[in-house]
């Protein structure tokens, strides 16, 4: 079980039962902190940076012109 701690960054577990947590609400530094204070078991640590296309729709709500053949 994650600890509560880790609940209040907003982690979602998976179907294989592994925990994303968002980078938005907690840095990564933070987040190995945690893990490592409360004893929790980890195998891997990834990183993912949006892509452009998903800060623009992010910000604007309209997806960016040219962009997987939308364009209309």
């Amino acid at each position: 079980m994650i600890h509560r701690t880790l609940f209040q960054l907003g982690p979602m577990e998976t179907a294989e039962g592994e925990v994303m947590i968002s980078t938005k609400k907690a840095k990564i530094a933070e987040v190995i902190d945690l893990l490592e204070k409360e004893k929790v078991p980890y195998r891997d640590i990834i990183t993912q940076r949006p892509s452009l296309e998903d800060v623009f729709l992010n910000l604007t709500g309209e997806r960016l012109l040219g962009e997987r053949g939308d364009e209309d």
